[in-house]
């Protein structure tokens, strides 16, 4: 076939190249997704510290803590061993309990005693969970009472333990939380020694304990406002730990809490207050225990 001539130079025809329209549209966008990826690379980078500072505040569950508030400030009725629909209402608040602890959503470790608190020809449990750390004999303690009236005061100290519990079971602890369910409300000391008789093994070693809701006379004096303060016990010691310290030695302290305070009525409004307390007081154990931030 004869070469075709361009009339105006003399030389051979060439066809023009035809270019792929999607190559064209993939070398466009290329370097957009390198900027993008830039850019998400570097806000990841700067909001790390943010997001691992947040980690212990963010996993307490609003709607949990209202149903256990809604459970033991009214469904319960006032637990009292003194009174037969007292008894009663322990004995379902002992089952329940038994129940939230050993869910098969969470993590924790479940136990309880064989019955070693005696009222009224009844012998009533102990209950406690175990959110376990990396040296799982090296125990810190978070004590209640699972008795109580209705009201803020005694449903509060239960929304707090179960769900500060629940949230930290998977975390990643240097030693092991005890969560500890008591039959009564005691004085300090009593409650330190039952504690440390039935709910330690031989081969674990005390690093020291909260107790919430314990000590009425104390905490009369104290501040109703939301913030955690030590009002019993080794007082300097539970301060430094409230300053985030990791203080390794060991001691015995009553935390109290405004949504803590006696003779007040629980309303659906104290829920925020009940979920706020309850991130402050995970994010102060999480952090004192080596949690893995």
């Amino acid at each position: 076939m004869a070469e075709e001539y361009d009339f105006k130079d003399g030389l051979p025809k060439v066809a023009k190249p035809k270019f792929n329209g999607i190559v064209v549209w993939m070398l466009l966008l290329l370097p957009l997704g390198l900027i993008a990826g830039t850019v998400v690379g570097v806000y990841r980078y700067w909001n790390q510290e943010e997001v691992l500072a947040n980690r212990a505040s963010k996993q307490i569950n609003q709607q949990e803590v209202k149903q256990i508030l809604n459970n033991y400030g009214s469904f319960f009725g006032d637990r009292d061993y003194a009174r037969p629909d007292g008894r009663k209402a322990l004995s379902l608040v002992a089952k329940n309990l038994a129940g939230e602890l050993q869910s098969n959503n969470s993590s924790l470790l479940s136990y309880n005693d064989r019955g070693q608190y005696e009222a009224e020809g009844v012998q009533w449990k102990t209950f406690w969970a175990d959110a376990r750390g990396t040296n799982s004999d090296e125990v810190f303690f978070v004590v209640t009472s699972y008795d109580g009236r209705q009201g803020l005061r005694h449903s509060a100290k239960m929304a707090l333990m179960i769900t500060v519990a629940k949230s930290l079971a998977a975390a990643n602890l240097d030693y092991t939380l005890r969560f500890v369910f008591v039959p009564v409300e005691r004085s300090l000391g009593e409650q330190r020694a039952w504690v440390e008789k039935y709910c330690l093994k031989t081969s674990e070693e005390n690093k020291g304990m909260f107790f919430l809701a314990h000590g009425k006379k104390v905490e009369a004096d104290a501040v109703r406002e939301d913030s955690w303060k030590v009002t019993d016990g080794d007082v300097s010691w539970a301060q430094e730990i409230l300053k985030g310290t990791r203080v390794m030695n060991f001691g015995a302290a009553a935390l109290h809490h405004g949504v803590l305070a006696e003779g007040v009525e629980y309303t659906e409004t104290d829920v925020i207050r009940v979920e706020s307390a309850a991130k402050g007081l995970r994010q102060l154990l999480f952090l004192v225990m080596g949690g893995d931030r």
